[in-house]
């Protein structure tokens, strides 16, 4: 019986050593200038414009994380706002957004204390890992740079 309470403390430890490292990893994506637009050509008003954006610190297996952090400029265009969503997956039936953001004015930045579970739901594996998001430039063109920055979950 002590061996299986000994097993079952250097289980806990593990999980609590492994808990303790994904707080402290920090992932992050990011659309520069060229991906929603560019100040020479800008997106149309009222065009929505996705694009699935790849977590640049995360590993291979990032599929689940708590968004932490969202900033977006704009960096061209005439613009008065933006609408901002965040989808689980491409295209979709709008049952995928797991932030959305209507007239939003530039620059925008926003902090997230508790974070926002995302959860990748595309199935084609390329696109499996990547947080997915969408911009629509209201009220006349833009174009936009964006960063969200987060931690990865298990």
């Amino acid at each position: 019986m002590p061996e299986a309470w000994e097993e079952y403390e250097q289980g806990l430890q593990e999980l609590q050593r492994l808990h303790a490292r994904d707080a402290l990893r920090v992932i992050l994506a990011r659309a520069e200038s060229g991906e929603f637009g560019t100040p020479g050509v800008p997106l149309p008003v009222g065009v929505w414009k996705e694009v699935a954006l790849p977590w640049e610190r995360g590993d291979e297996t990032t599929v689940v994380a708590l968004l932490k952090h969202i900033t977006l400029i704009q960096d061209g265009g005439t613009a008065a706002n933006f609408d901002l969503e965040i989808r689980t997956k491409a295209g979709g039936t709008g049952l995928e957004v797991v932030l959305s953001k209507t007239a939003q004015a530039a620059p925008y930045d926003e902090k997230f204390p508790l974070g926002i579970e995302y959860l990748s739901e595309e199935a084609a594996a390329a696109d499996r890992r990547k947080v997915v998001v969408a911009i629509k430039p209201n009220g006349g063109t833009g174009s936009y740079q964006l960063r969200i920055y987060g931690r990865p979950l298990r």
